[in-house]
């Protein structure tokens, strides 16, 4: 009676009363293996709810919530218990998905967008009726919450980069065919000076479109985990490196009346890294150099080095850019002035390419400008600390 079903009664007892012991020892067997089986599942039940890494709550017929678990405060506060659900989510999705739920007394799913304390999450939330004990009618829901915030970012990103490339595609496609249109229209009143130009302007447009597409492959083999597995590391000095973009990049740039210089504030010593990639690395960074630079500007490459890393810093003189266009320079398809970069033949990726294999390296890439004093893009490599003389795989 007081609840302590380890007590038992006599057993050596005659008459009625030894069935009477019997039968009441009996149910207090049967009573304390329930209580300890209801025990051990609310242990279990307690364990899934802490571990999991989903958000759990209950919520009663009236909105207000008379169960949650560490997960969901953490998301949205220690005092969500027992406070009313639009105090703590204010979605109206969520106040469909519980009507809905009680009404049918069946389960519900679907996709939301909450202010959480955190920033802006989102979630895929599952929700189910609960009914009380010999009831029919459900008066709680539980609800789930799935975090896929990080998943829908992505596919988001997804989503504008081939929107981007498309438009990208596009606007050459567009270009040339209505030049070939006009072309073959104008056969034979068009005079010779015109055609030429307009046959190079569709030779343009192709060199565009065949720049944008060999950008387009390389960011699909860095994305192939078997093509960045191919890839390996050596030990080597980057000055062989620096003085063949020296040699390639010379000519141009004297054509266009600019001065170009490697300087050098160290010796070069060792670095780890592929020395294709980091010639990849230089050339994008010169390209873009070339692009934007004002006749009789200066373009330069320095090296130096730190204990830990060599660092490469390509800087040209003209315009600079904004504190804004900087923290996006590097996202792809990202241009300061989109009629300019397609006038010089930009395809929008090289920065974010340069970007990536900076970070595969295990180094760091960023951009330093002010208007009118031009652009630096200092990046840094792995030292070699003496680590194996045989190439390794990078991954």
């Amino acid at each position: 009676a007081q609840g302590d079903l380890s007590i038992r009664l006599q057993r050596n007892v005659a008459g009625e009363f030894a069935v009477l012991s019997h039968a009441l020892n009996t149910l207090a067997d049967n009573l304390s293996e329930k209580t300890d089986e209801i025990f051990r599942e609310k242990k279990k039940l307690e364990l899934i709810m802490k571990n999991t890494d989903n958000s759990v709550i209950a919520i009663n017929k009236n909105g207000f919530i008379i169960e949650c678990n560490d997960q969901f405060r953490n998301l949205f506060g220690e005092d969500a218990a027992g406070r009313h659900y639009l105090q703590v989510i204010n979605n109206v999705a969520l106040e469909k998905l519980l009507a809905t739920c009680l009404k049918t007394d069946a389960p519900v799913s679907s996709n939301i967008t909450v202010n959480s304390p955190h920033g802006k999450r989102s979630f895929q939330v599952f929700g189910a009726p609960l009914r009380a004990v010999y009831s029919d009618v459900p008066s709680s829901v539980m609800f789930v919450f799935h975090d896929i915030t990080a998943l829908q970012a992505v596919y988001e990103k997804q989503s504008e980069f081939v929107s981007n490339a498309s438009h990208e595609l596009a606007t050459p496609l567009t270009t040339i065919k209505g030049f070939a249109e006009t072309l073959l229209m104008e056969e034979t009143s068009m005079d010779a000076e015109m055609r030429k130009k307009f046959l190079n302007i569709i030779l343009q447009e192709s060199e565009r479109m065949q720049a944008l597409l060999r950008d387009l492959l390389q960011m699909a083999r860095f994305d192939s985990e078997e093509y960045r597995k191919s890839i390996t590391v050596a030990s080597f000095a980057p000055s062989d490196i620096l003085s063949e973009v020296l040699e390639e990049f010379l000519p141009r740039a004297q054509e266009r009346k600019l001065q170009l210089e490697v300087l050098y504030e160290k010796e070069p010593e060792a670095i780890m890294a592929n020395k294709d990639w980091l010639k990849q690395i230089l050339v994008n960074l010169l390209e873009n150099a070339l692009k934007y630079t004002p006749e009789n500007g200066a373009i330069s490459v320095k090296y130096d080095h730190n204990e830990k890393f060599a660092i490469f810093a390509v800087h040209n003189t003209g315009e600079g850019i904004s504190p804004q266009d900087a923290s996006r320079i590097f996202d792809r398809f990202y241009r300061i002035d989109k009629a300019r970069t397609r006038q010089v033949g930009g395809t929008g990726l090289g920065l974010s390419i340069v970007k990536f294999i900076v970070e595969m390296f295990g180094g760091e890439i960023s951009v330093s400008s002010k208007p009118g004093e031009g652009v630096a893009f200092i990046f840094t490599v792995p030292r070699d600390l003496g680590g194996p003389a045989t190439p390794k795989p990078l991954f």
